[in-house]
């Protein structure tokens, strides 16, 4: 079901999440939050640059846990 697929979706991402440094979940937190990649460096103390790889590590790594 539907309902099912979300929790087991919500999990795999809790569980990556759960896994990253404190900094790390605080940067894909914020992203999810809704914050910009500029907002979020100023915010973190970090390189934008820093924080576009980051997420897009995150992206990816979330991407192959995902897939079938």
């Amino acid at each position: 079901s539907d309902e099912d697929r979300e929790a087991a979706l919500r999990l795999t991402v809790d569980e990556y999440l759960a896994g990253l440094p404190a900094a790390d979940r605080e940067v894909v937190a914020l992203r999810m939050e809704g914050y910009s990649v500029a907002e979020i460096a100023a915010r973190t103390g970090r390189a934008l640059r820093t924080v576009e790889r980051l997420l897009q590590r995150t992206r990816d790594q979330l991407a192959d846990r995902l897939r079938p």
